[in-house]
């Protein structure tokens, strides 16, 4: 897994996509951001928000006013584009070592 990061940075990317989709569902709206990074694998808050802004570039907390407030912003397209294309470049790996 060397060509995206090694496995490590593969768990934890997909937990970081995990909370974003987490953070953006109005289902959860109810729970904290400290809620959400610790079900998302994260043992410290700060750390979590740390990785989360250097993937996103938004702290968690943005990113979910800027979902309630998608009509408005524009941010979140350029997420969702980091985003898929990151999942592309993983998805693109596993084709690869299958052959």
């Amino acid at each position: 897994m060397e060509p995206v990061g090694g496995i490590a940075e593969y768990v934890r990317a997909f937990r970081l996509q995990q909370s974003l989709r987490d953070l953006r569902d109005p289902r959860l709206a109810h729970l904290h951001i400290s809620e959400i990074a610790y079900r998302s694998g994260s043992s410290h808050l700060s750390t979590f928000n740390r990785s989360f802004r250097a993937t996103f570039g938004l702290t968690p907390g943005q990113a979910r006013e800027e979902h309630r407030h998608a009509s408005s912003l524009t941010v979140g397209s350029t997420t969702d584009q980091a985003q898929s294309a990151r999942e592309k470049r993983h998805h693109q790996w596993f084709r690869e070592i299958g052959r």
